[in-house]
């Protein structure tokens, strides 16, 4: 597991529910801050794999040149798939090849131990909470 220290994963089978949800070469996220329709961006809040498909996808990231500036989460998505697996097909057609995308709230159970102030971060937030309620109710 690769989580960010400022916050709380409540699910006390997370590992059990990566093992029987995803495929080994697969790396699951929370849906939360992936979405599908910006390419190569995946969550970093907390990323569950295998230790050799995490090490390969951390320990490979390319320093940045300072040319194009790129939110660092689809950076370091988009170096892992072009960079090292060598894979330039499509973002809509590798996304699940790659990623196990599994819910914020419902799956990891994700606490915050601060919320981030910023109106920006928190309209994303409040916004996908929302949808995500919608959607399982």
């Amino acid at each position: 597991m690769k989580c960010r220290t400022d916050q709380f994963i409540h699910n006390k089978e997370i590992f059990d529910f990566f093992i029987n949800s995803c495929s080994k070469n697969q790396i699951m996220v929370p849906d939360l801050g992936t979405p599908r329709n910006i390419d190569y961006r995946i969550s970093d809040f907390c990323q569950i794999g295998f230790r050799q498909t995490l090490l390969e996808f951390w320990d490979n990231i390319t320093l940045y040149d300072g040319k194009n500036y790129e939110e660092a989460a689809t950076y370091l998505t988009k170096n892992y798939l072009l960079n090292v697996k060598n894979d330039f097909q499509p973002w809509n057609s590798v996304i699940t090849k790659y990623f196990c995308i599994k819910s914020f709230h419902n799956d990891f159970q994700i606490e915050w131990k601060k919320l981030n102030d910023l109106n920006e971060y928190r309209n994303v937030y409040d916004k996908g909470y929302r949808n995500r309620r919608l959607i399982n109710s």
